[in-house]
């Protein structure tokens, strides 16, 4: 189990490129095609269809930032399960999608994410993919070359004359926030890389409600915890640390924490700790004594 998740993210982080595959399918937006300024935020959908069993993707997507904003990724029921990057806003306000599929896809509808998004302005709107790299799983890194279709939308002034509901099938209509009572699930898993023989740590952070929003790490070297950092696959384990925690926060605002435990570090940084006391007792008793001789 182990191997097999680090195999997958080395085919995708180290080895690259190293051939292209015609294919019958394609990366697309689902949406709905007339959103209202004066409706509430709304979901647009991003779906791959494949013929050929995939087992990575690495997306850019652009959006116009002055008609829409930003508002929250949703990854319940996506086809990737093991986000490398976890989804993101890049410093230039791009869509960043890129991870693994731990059960390689194949066929029509595979949801990737949904993104919920606010409109700002009236006009005409195009969601685009600057980057859409899909990797089949084959061990060798070969790349789909899947034609990326952009989508146009409309945005009105003027209220719906019906609003839409969300489709969990296709994607189209109005976001309707997710309503979630049970925490993330957490896997961890501790592997060994391939290249260099580090260790490593690999991560997968699920709920099945409302999606994962975000995923963070802390390390314990000695006896304080370090602060909070975002985590990404996979973990590189630091030297010296024995207690290791991550946490997932859904998009409902519950969060799940699971420890991995190293007992031999513990150990050691519990045998020093004691040396370092036993030191410093002997320091304090003999300035003590040599005190009291001088009296």
């Amino acid at each position: 189990m182990k191997k097999t998740l680090f195999i997958l993210f080395f085919i995708f982080l180290v080895i690259g490129e190293t051939a292209s595959a015609a294919n019958s399918g394609k990366i697309y937006f689902s949406g709905p095609a007339t959103v209202s300024l004066t409706e509430p935020d709304f979901m647009i959908s991003v779906f791959l269809d494949t013929e050929k069993p995939v087992n990575a993707v690495d997306l850019t997507i652009f959006y116009p930032q002055d008609k829409l904003k930003f508002l929250s990724f949703n990854n319940t029921r996506s086809i990737v399960n093991l986000w490398q990057t976890w989804p993101a806003i890049s410093s230039s306000g791009d869509i960043i999608l890129a991870g693994g599929i731990l059960n390689p896809f194949t066929g029509k509808d595979g949801l990737i994410i949904k993104i919920a998004f606010k409109a700002l302005s009236a006009g005409e709107l195009k969601l685009s993919f600057k980057k859409n790299s899909v990797y089949i799983a084959d061990g060798k890194g070969t790349k789909l070359s899947l034609p990326a279709k952009p989508s146009i939308f409309e945005i009105t002034a003027t209220p719906l004359s019906a609003p839409l509901l969300n489709q969990e099938g296709d994607g189209s209509g109005n976001y309707i926030s997710p309503t979630d009572s049970s925490p993330p699930e957490i896997l961890l898993e501790r592997t060994e890389s391939l290249i260099d023989g580090s260790s490593l740590i690999i991560f997968n952070a699920v709920d099945a409600e409302s999606g994962i929003e975000k995923t963070q790490v802390r390390t314990k070297k000695w006896w304080l915890f370090s602060d909070w950092r975002d985590a990404i696959n996979p973990i590189l384990y630091p030297e010296g640390v024995w207690n290791l925690e991550f946490k997932a926060v859904n998009n409902a605002g519950l969060e799940s924490v699971k420890s991995l435990f190293w007992r031999g570090e513990f150990y050691k940084k519990l045998l020093i700790s004691f040396f370092f006391f036993l030191i410093l007792l002997f320091i304090i008793v003999w300035v003590y004594n040599r005190g009291k001789r001088k009296i």
